[in-house]
């Protein structure tokens, strides 16, 4: 039988398939994010998946998830190997990641000024972003950061990536355009007028992901970077609101129980909506949607916290009684959500330039 010759070219070809296989180790390992599951008393690791998904690990400690996440990995991107070939998601990831092969080699030969050089090149590398939006967005990113002990330049990171990320998984099975109008009228509606600018830093391919995104749908970066930012900081306000406590929930209510008769229409004027005291009755019972804007203005009113505000202003709905009729017509609807901000507002009928006003408020 004729024995197989190894030839310098299947020597290449092999070096170059473990060259790969590190690439992709290595870039999807840059994705890694750890959190505590305090039921489970685990700490879970959970890395994103070149073809949009994810693969997580569960350990007693953050070394020994990291270990068994190493395996994971390895058996990833072993199973991505196909018929010679590396299978199209996690080809694409490679075009876009380059780990110079000098790095090993120069560890190898024991040149470790060279090395260090060469890790230098191979950090992840950053692409910084400028942001014009209003102040009120850069307060709110900062105030996050002190609640978490982190730096601004890293919440503003996170906040960017979980916006876009949550654009794209929705992008599915909803219009990308309208998604998009959605994230810029919460922008919008932040608080005040005053703006700033100020530099936001993200790895380099989701840079590219979101940059190509904005071109596609005619925004600018900056404006899709603020957008995603203000679209994950609601959510993050939406979590503090559950958690607003039994002492806040009480002042809350006192608050709002307090408002009465004229100090309805008095309440909707210090806000900005005008003499709409029907408006301010509906927030207040919680049959109106409060927009984010008017919930930070009520609560700095009411001097109590927009988290326990905005508890109430759900649990009155929740509680409010249905009332029985006997007739068999005119029975009124009966609704099972509050009213959106818009379709109460243009249900009142008032002129074109009023109604404007009031909708620049919607979320």
């Amino acid at each position: 039988m004729q024995s197989d010759i190894l030839t310098q070219s299947d020597v290449q070809r092999a070096a170059c398939i473990l060259d790969e296989w590190a690439r992709l180790v290595w870039a999807m390992s840059t994705t890694a994010k750890f959190s505590h599951d305090e039921q489970a008393s685990l700490v879970k690791c959970v890395v994103a998946l070149p073809n949009a998904g994810k693969l997580s690990v569960c350990a007693e400690t953050a070394q020994v998830a990291a270990i068994q996440m190493m395996t994971a990995l390895s058996d990833n991107v072993r199973e991505a190997w196909v018929g010679e070939r590396w299978v199209p998601e996690y080809q694409e990831l490679l075009n876009r990641v380059r780990l110079p092969m000098q790095a090993a080699e120069a560890m190898m030969q024991g040149e470790t000024q060279q090395f260090a050089d060469a890790s230098i090149r191979t950090k992840e590398r950053q692409d910084t972003i400028g942001v014009s939006s209003k102040k009120a967005l850069q307060t709110s990113v900062n105030a996050l950061a002190d609640l978490r002990g982190d730096s601004l330049a890293a919440i503003a990171r996170e906040l960017v990536s979980e916006g876009f990320e949550e654009f794209e998984k929705r992008s599915l099975c909803e219009s990308p355009r309208k998604l998009l109008d959605s994230y810029e009228s919460k922008l919008s509606a932040l608080e005040g007028d005053e703006t700033t600018q100020w530099m936001v830093r993200l790895n380099r391919h989701l840079s590219i992901r979101m940059k190509l995104t904005a071109k596609e749908y005619g925004k600018s970066a900056s404006q899709l970077v603020a957008m995603c930012m203000t679209e994950a900081l609601s959510k993050h306000e939406v979590a503090a609101a559950q958690a607003a406590t039994a002492a806040e929930l009480a002042l809350a209510r006192a608050a709002v129980v307090k408002v009465k008769g004229p100090a309805v229409r008095k309440l909707a004027q210090d806000v900005g909506i005008g003499n709409q005291g029907g408006l301010m009755s509906g927030m207040l019972a919680g049959k109106i949607q409060t927009p984010r804007a008017l919930l930070k203005s009520l609560s700095i009113k009411l001097e109590v916290s927009a988290a326990a505000l905005s508890q109430v202003f759900a649990d009155s709905f929740q509680s409010a009684t249905i009332p029985a009729y006997k007739a068999e017509e005119g029975k009124p609807y009966v609704r099972l959500v509050p009213q959106t901000w818009e379709d109460a507002v243009k249900s009142l009928g008032l002129p074109d330039d009023e109604t404007t006003k009031l909708l620049q408020f919607k979320d």
